[in-house]
C-alpha cells in the first residue's frame, strides 16, 4: 500500500513537470474512476467506510465552497478555460456523492484537491504554491482509495491469496496506517519544534505564543481584531498561560505516537488536535478547517472500532507506522520560533484621484491562502530576517527580534521573486474584477473558505472603493518590530513597495 501511495506522489510530480498535462491527467484519473465503479464497500468494515465516506464528504465541501474563478492569463484553452474548470469542480461535487457508495472516486476527490491548484496555476501562469492545509485531502483519500482497489484487484486476478486476504484483518491494517499518516502530521510537527538550534525544550521553554497574536493583530487577519478591549484582555491571558500552553501542544502533539495504544487515548488525541485548531484559527488567523474534518472523520470512525482492537501490540506496530510514514507520505513538520519582526505584506488600489485603500487578501478569492500567505516571494530589498507571519528557525533572531537588533537583512528563506508573474496576475484579476462588480463598481469577496480573513476595518474601507477609478495596485512590505508586552509598533526598520500599474 505504501508503494502505491508513493506511486500517487510520483504522478502528480509528473503532472508538476509537464504542466501542459493538465487536462489530460484529469480525464485519466476519471476514466480510472468510472472503470473502477463496480467495486463496492462490502467487504470494508464499518469504521473504514466510516473514514472514507467523512473524507468524501470533507473534500465534496471542500471542492464545491472553493470556487476556481481565476484569471485566465497564461494558458486560456482557447477560451475554454473557466469552462474547464467549472465543469471539473461540478464533477468533483458528483465524484464526493458517489464515493459515498464507490470508493474508486474517493481517488477522484482527492487528485481534484490537488488539481485545481495545479490547473489553477498553470492558467494563470502564477503558481499555486501553498497547500499545507489541504495534503490531507489530497493523500487520506488517494491512499484508501488505491488500497481499496489494489486488495480487490489481488483478490480477483490471484485466487490463491484469497485466503490470506480473507476477513477483515487486511481493512484494519489500511485502516490503522490512513490514521498513523495523519498523526504523523502531529508528532513530527513536535520533533520540528525539539530539533530547533536552540535545543530540546528550547520552544517549550522560550517561544513565546503571544508574539505570534500579536503579529496576527498586526497584520489585520483577526476577524475580531478590531474590538481593542478584547485583544488587550486575551493579550494579557496569554501573558499567563502562555507557557502552560507551549508545554500542552508540544507534548499532546508529541504524545501523537501513542494513539493506538488505547482507543479512548486515540479519540481524546484527536480530539485535543481539533481543539488546538480552533484555537489556532481564534488567536492566529489560520483556518485549518480542512484538517479539522479530517480529524472528525477519524473520531468517528474510530468511535465505531472494538475496544479489542487496541492492545500492546497494536499500540507498537502503530507507533511504528507514525514514525515511518515520511518514507510513504507527506508529513508536516511545522516548528519555528514566534518572533516579535515580521515583514508585513499588503496590496493597496491606488486610485486615479490620488486615494489609495489597503486590499484585505479575502479580495483575491481562489489566490485568497497565497496572496494572505506572501508565498510568491518578496521584491528586492532589506528586509528582517523572518517570515510574513514572524517564524524564524533561528533562536538568535528570536532574541534578536526582542532588541529588534538584527546581523542580517535578507528575509527568511522563500520562494524566488518572479515580478512579471505577480503583475500579470494582478492586472488579469483586475479585468475579471471589473466584470463582476455592481453598478456602483464596488467588490467584495468575504463568502469564500479563506484560509486567514482580514479585520474588519480593513474589508470596511475596502468596499468603498470603486474599481473602476483604480490605475494601480502597490505591494507594501513593512519591516517592523513589535513591543513584547502590548504588540504594539515598535520600531520600523524597512520599507519596500513594488507598483503594478493597469496600464502596462
Amino acid at each position: 500500500m505504501a508503494v502505491l501511495l508513493q506511486g500517487h506522489w510520483l504522478a502528480l510530480g509528473l503532472l508538476r513537470s509537464y504542466p501542459s498535462a493538465t487536462l489530460l491527467a484529469l480525464l485519466a484519473v476519471l476514466a480510472f474512476c468510472i472503470a473502477a465503479s463496480g467495486m463496492t464497500y462490502e467487504a470494508a468494515p464499518r469504521p473504514l467506510r466510516t473514514l472514507m465516506r467523512g473524507l468524501g464528504i470533507a473534500c465534496g465541501l471542500y471542492s464545491i465552497l472553493l470556487y476556481p474563478s481565476v484569471p485566465a492569463i497564461a494558458h486560456d484553452f482557447n477560451g475554454w478555460s473557466q469552462f474547464m474548470l467549472s465543469a471539473a469542480w461540478l464533477s468533483a461535487g458528483l465524484a464526493a456523492l458517489l464515493a459515498m457508495q464507490r470508493p474508486a472516486w474517493l481517488l477522484y476527490c482527492g487528485f481534484y484537491v490537488y488539481w485545481i491548484k495545479h490547473a489553477a496555476g498553470y492558467i494563470t501562469g502564477f503558481p499555486y504554491e501553498t497547500l499545507l492545509d489541504v495534503y490531507p485531502l489530497i493523500q487520506l483519500p488517494a491512499y484508501l482509495a488505491v488500497s481499496l482497489l489494489a486488495l480487490e484487484l489481488v483478490k480477483r486476478a490471484w485466487p490463491a491469496c484469497r485466503k490470506h486476504l480473507a476477513g477483515a484483518a487486511p481493512y484494519w491494517t489500511v485502516l490503522f496506517i490512513a490514521i498513523a499518516m495523519q498523526a504523523a502530521n502531529y508528532f513530527y510537527s513536535s520533533l520540528a519544534k525539539g530539533n530547533l538550534d536552540g535545543g530540546v525544550l528550547d520552544w517549550v521553554l522560550n517561544n513565546e505564543n503571544r508574539n505570534i497574536y500579536h503579529i496576527a493583530l498586526h497584520n489585520k487577519q483577526l476577524l475580531w481584531g478590531d474590538w481593542t478591549a478584547l485583544t488587550g484582555a486575551v493579550s494579557s491571558l496569554l501573558q499567563l498561560v502562555g507557557r502552560p500552553f507551549a508545554v500542552g501542544v508540544f507534548l499532546i502533539q508529541l504524545s501523537a505516537i501513542l494513539v493506538f495504544s488505547n482507543r479512548r487515548l486515540l479519540l481524546l488525541q484527536f480530539a485535543l488536535f481539533d481543539l488546538m485548531h480552533l484555537g489556532i484559527f481564534v488567536l492566529v488567523g489560520a483556518n485549518f478547517w480542512t484538517w479539522f474534518m479530517v480529524n472528525l472523520s477519524i473520531i468517528a470512525a474510530a468511535s465505531q472500532l472494538p475496544r479489542s482492537a487496541f492492545n500492546w501490540r497494536t499500540g507498537a506496530a502503530g507507533a511504528l507506522a507514525i514514525a515511518l510514514s515520511p518514507l510513504f507520505a507527506h508529513v508536516a513538520r511545522l516548528g519555528w520560533y514566534d518572533s516579535l519582526a515580521v515583514n508585513e505584506v499588503y496590496f493597496e488600489v491606488m486610485q486615479k484621484d490620488g486615494g489609495t485603500a489597503r486590499v484585505p487578501s479575502t479580495a483575491f478569492g481562489f489566490y485568497s491562502y497565497p496572496i494572505a500567505h506572501m508565498s510568491f516571494g518578496l521584491p528586492p530589498g532589506n528586509y528582517l530576517p523572518t517570515a510574513t507571519n514572524g517564524g524564524t528557525l533561528s533562536s538568535a533572531v528570536l532574541r534578536q527580534s526582542y532588541r529588534c537588533d538584527f546581523s542580517s537583512s535578507a528575509p527568511a528563506a522563500g520562494a524566488a521573486w518572479n515580478g512579471a508573474a505577480l503583475s500579470a496576475f494582478i492586472r488579469g484579476f483586475h479585468r475579471q474584477v471589473l466584470g463582476k462588480t455592481g453598478p456602483d463598481g464596488r467588490w467584495s469577496n468575504q463568502l469564500y473558505p479563506h484560509h486567514f480573513w482580514s479585520a474588519p476595518s480593513v474589508e470596511h474601507a475596502f468596499a468603498g472603493v470603486d474599481m473602476r477609478s483604480v490605475d494601480a495596485y502597490r505591494l507594501v512590505v513593512e519591516s517592523v518590530c513589535l513591543d513584547p508586552d502590548s504588540g504594539a509598533l515598535k520600531r520600523k526598520v524597512y520599507h519596500n513597495e513594488y507598483r503594478i500599474g493597469l496600464a502596462g
